[in-house]
């Protein structure tokens, strides 16, 4: 039951993701909500369950953007391994791991996309601004949906009818 709802979740995140980040854009950095939502899915499920969901919904994300087909799915997917391995090893209760956790995936899963840049073709000043910008602003955008999804997860809700 928990893996559905976690699925949902992720499904609404998704929607989140392609129809409202863009609007919250600040100097053309689209924050992803991806990488908080995959944090939070390798720490509270089965490596398996937690990979497979990855998968599909990067794999959704990614059809949306064709030119980068696969390199959201193939990043997001080594941050679930890397979280799932090491979860046991932060500690999940103090903001600051949480905020140095948040702020090493953000700067793993950009930097795949640097380094696609950089293959692609000379990379600029303004690729690694926005690079440094990117890693930040998720950072903080990241950190705040972390909890969110926390809040979320230890409501209890129940349909009586």
């Amino acid at each position: 039951m928990r893996t559905l709802k976690l699925l949902v979740w992720g499904i609404i995140i998704l929607y989140l993701q392609i129809f409202l980040a863009a609007k919250i854009a600040i100097a053309s950095i689209i924050p992803n909500l991806f990488v908080a939502y995959v944090a939070f899915l390798s720490v509270n499920l089965r490596h398996e369950n937690a990979v497979t969901i990855t998968f599909f919904l990067c794999l959704a994300y990614d059809l949306t953007y064709p030119i980068l087909l696969g390199l959201n799915t193939i990043s997001c997917l080594i941050l679930s391994v890397i979280v799932s391995t090491l979860q046991k090893n932060i500690n999940k209760d103090r903001f600051s791991g949480i905020a140095l956790s948040m702020f090493l995936l953000n700067l793993i899963y950009y930097s795949f996309f640097l380094f696609y840049y950089l293959f692609l073709n000379q990379l600029n000043l303004t690729q690694v601004t926005n690079f440094i910008l990117s890693v930040l602003y998720n950072t903080f955008i990241s950190v705040i949906f972390i909890y969110i999804l926390v809040i979320l997860d230890r409501i209890k809700l129940r349909l009586d009818v």
